[in-house]
């Protein structure tokens, strides 16, 4: 049987102990919350990459509708730029694409086909 000393030290052990399980607890929720954040931004931005890529693809998708001498160029769209690069392939153009917004690079490579103004599309990759 304890003592009442004994459990007067018991009792402050548990609160002792619990008290820093739960100081623990609360001091790493801002930490989990931060890494969210950064990650979520990454995927926020990852995905608005990818779209300014597609954006400029379909650009230079129409562009070669328009003109088959065609031969790529810069962008600005939104806070991003895309490259578009135009390579001529066996009856059509090789399309490469690449967009940046704020360090997040995305891709795409286009292989078409070209009959008088129509350009077909045989492949859509993304880098």
């Amino acid at each position: 049987m304890l003592k009442k000393n004994q459990k007067g030290y018991v009792a402050l052990i548990t609160i002792l102990i619990i008290s820093i399980l739960l100081m623990s607890i609360l001091m790493a929720i801002p930490l989990i919350t931060a890494d969210n954040l950064k990650s979520t931004l990454a995927l926020k931005k990852g995905i608005q990459s990818r779209e300014i890529a597609r954006s400029c693809a379909e650009i230079a998708i129409i562009q070669i509708q328009r003109d088959v001498n065609y031969s790529g160029e810069t962008l600005s769209i939104g806070n991003g730029s895309c490259i578009i690069e135009i390579s001529e392939i066996d009856g059509g153009r090789e399309i490469t694409v690449n967009a940046n917004l704020d360090g997040y690079e995305k891709g795409h490579v286009i292989q078409t086909e070209i009959l008088g103004h129509a350009v077909s599309i045989k492949s859509w990759e993304l880098l």
